[in-house]
């Protein structure tokens, strides 16, 4: 046996030689040490399921840029710019469980150059005297869901749809959809290349189809329930059963495109964040630059 200008090894007649066990048409294993790329791994080299984390993508990277240019243009209208018609930018929903830092994550991608927006600060917009989604709200749990001054009674409310399953889905089935129009009309002015979207329930109401990619927000659940019995001033075992009313975060995880992990401090969550960001950026790019 020698060994050719690559350092693979050739059999007598000059030809590549297929390592012990491999089969004809199969692609070799790759050399001591090495890994075949396109795998992302955990702690101690265990692979994770669910979206990358920082730095590890397990799919190819062509699907990522399939599904963020899979959106074409803004429609053009008497509020586009003179100068052509705006491309609608790169929509990322943003979520996490209770406690995993998504109000955080939000403002670093602000930070780091994206338009932003809060699907419940839409809601709250909405749920001032008059507001559509006052309205919707007491027409789907009665007159009680509004305070003396015709607005929405949040906590009344919250609390009515944390007990009764059948009136949180009255309640979702008659508010998601105005707060999903709000959310595409602010959209539609957006300057930025990249546009994030904080959205607790993005799975859980069915948003993940109206997002380019979704990102998910994660960390132990020891650190989500501190965090949150510290930020609400509430007890473990409320925001325990507050986060009944979701989704597990192993499920969000698994469906999510992309996963931020965010256990550790502050500034590590701003720099994953702004990697993140610069990634999108490109994304965004790319498709723009496929019209």
């Amino acid at each position: 046996m020698v060994v050719g200008r690559r350092g693979q090894a050739q059999g007598r007649d000059g030809g590549l030689r297929r390592p012990a066990g491999a089969r004809a048409g199969q692609t070799p294993p790759p050399p001591p040490g090495r890994r075949r790329p396109g795998r992302a791994r955990g702690p101690r080299g265990r692979e994770r399921r669910g979206g990358p984390h920082l730095g590890q993508d397990p799919r190819p990277r062509r699907v990522l840029f399939d599904r963020a240019r899979a959106r074409g243009p803004a429609p053009s209208g008497p509020q586009a710019p003179a100068r052509g018609p705006r491309v609608r930018p790169l929509v990322v929903g943003l979520t996490g469980s209770i406690g995993a830092g998504k109000s955080e994550a939000l403002k670093a991608f602000a930070a780091a150059g994206a338009a932003t927006l809060s699907a419940d600060a839409v809601a709250r917009d909405l749920s001032v005297r008059g507001g559509p989604v006052a309205k919707a709200a007491a027409r789907a749990l009665g007159p009680s869901a509004l305070a003396a001054d015709g607005s929405l009674h949040r906590p009344r409310v919250a609390a009515a749809v944390f007990k009764d399953a059948a009136a949180r889905r009255r309640l979702e089935k008659a508010t998601h959809p105005l707060i999903s129009r709000e959310l595409e009309r602010r959209l539609a002015r957006a300057r930025r290349p990249v546009a994030v979207v904080d959205a607790p329930l993005l799975f859980e109401a069915g948003l993940a189809r109206r997002f380019d990619l979704t990102v998910c927000v994660s960390a132990p659940a020891a650190v989500r329930l501190s965090r949150a019995a510290r930020r609400d001033r509430s007890s473990r075992a409320e925001v325990r059963a507050r986060e009944r009313a979701q989704w597990p975060q192993a499920r969000k995880v698994a469906l999510s495109d992309v996963v931020i992990f965010n256990g550790g401090s502050r500034a590590a969550l701003r720099r994953a964040v702004a990697e993140y960001q610069r990634a999108f950026e490109l994304l965004a790019q790319g498709r723009g630059g496929s019209k």
